[in-house]
């Protein structure tokens, strides 16, 4: 009774995920051995898991990451078995004559099919990238906070411009090596030695690229500012609907169907890109994202400030 008990309460196994006759029946018109290829399915699928949980399970040295690699194991294994059963499904559309015989052989419909096969193959390569790197950012250190992040590159920037100016005066090499160490700068001699462009100290990209970073790190708290108080919406349109999602900063166009190469060229010519890992056209959130949204939807994307209202109505505040 006890063994019984004990077999009850037993988890099934991973490679259960994906049902032996389904993984062999998808190689029934397109192999000569479908139970071989059936049985190495699933265990690839089971490798496969055990290799992601494998890479990234040093990360996880706190009890709390280790519950949330837990969380987002069991979350990439469910979106794993769908689109492997998916592929499946794709597979067994697919023949070879080698198997089925030459005679009559619907070549044009095969060739959809194996296209079909191999779109589904990319699309779920491109999902496992970005969810294994979605699962690595979760895990990985706190981001410090953006403030700290400006005021150390402010700090940077105002050294590297202190120091080119240490290092075109006309003094000598001790008196500007002594200046730069006040400076708080490691290994001054270096920057007395000529770069590329046969001028001493820090190269102007140097200062050009951070101050680019700073411009970036400014607007970026600004937005975070203005955002502050505003409400994810979701407006619908016909044929899918569109979330103004203010946590991920993005205008998300979310279809029920794949849309029409003049629609998806539209999207990508306006700035939008597919994430097929949650399965919407997105680009950064600003006004004019949400204007050019409307017109691609037909539909008016209400402003935040408009949609915190209505938010506010339709929860009675």
């Amino acid at each position: 009774m006890k063994k019984e008990i004990e077999m009850k309460m037993r988890k099934p196994p991973i490679e259960d995920d994906i049902p032996f006759g389904t993984a062999r029946r998808a190689y029934f018109a397109a192999s000569m051995d479908p139970e071989r290829l059936g049985k190495q399915v699933r265990q690839d699928y089971v490798r496969h898991l055990q290799a992601v949980r494998d890479k990234f399970s040093p990360m996880a040295n706190t009890d709390e990451k280790l519950e949330l690699l837990d969380t987002e194991m069991e979350e990439y294994r469910q979106g794993y078995k769908k689109r492997t059963l998916a592929l499946l499904s794709a597979t067994s559309r697919t023949a070879s004559p080698m198997v089925t015989g030459r005679a009559n052989f619907p070549v044009a419909r095969n060739r959809k099919a194996m296209d079909q096969e191999r779109g589904l193959y990319e699309e779920m390569k491109e999902w496992k990238d970005k969810a294994q790197r979605a699962i690595h950012r979760k895990l990985g250190p706190t981001a410090r906070p953006l403030e700290e992040q400006l005021a150390d590159a402010d700090a940077l920037q105002k050294r590297m411009k202190a120091a080119n100016r240490i290092i075109r005066k006309d003094t000598s090499d001790e008196a500007k090596i002594e200046a730069l160490a006040k400076l708080g700068i490691e290994k001054p001699t270096s920057l007395l030695e000529p770069d590329f462009s046969e001028r001493p100290g820090y190269p102007s990209y140097k200062l050009t690229n951070n101050n680019a970073k700073i411009r970036r790190l400014r607007n970026r708290i600004e937005e975070l500012a203005i955002s502050k108080g505003q409400v994810t919406t979701k407006t619908p349109f016909e044929g899918g609907h569109v979330v103004d999602n203010v946590e991920d900063n993005r205008i998300q166009i979310f279809y029920d169907a794949k849309p029409s190469v003049e629609i998806r060229q539209q999207l990508k010519s306006h700035g939008f890109r597919w994430a097929p890992s949650i399965g919407t056209w997105q680009r950064q959130r600003t006004a004019n994202a949400r204007a050019v949204t409307g017109r691609i939807v037909g539909t008016e994307i209400l402003e935040p400030d408009e949609a915190l209202v209505q938010h506010a109505q339709t929860e009675g505040y």
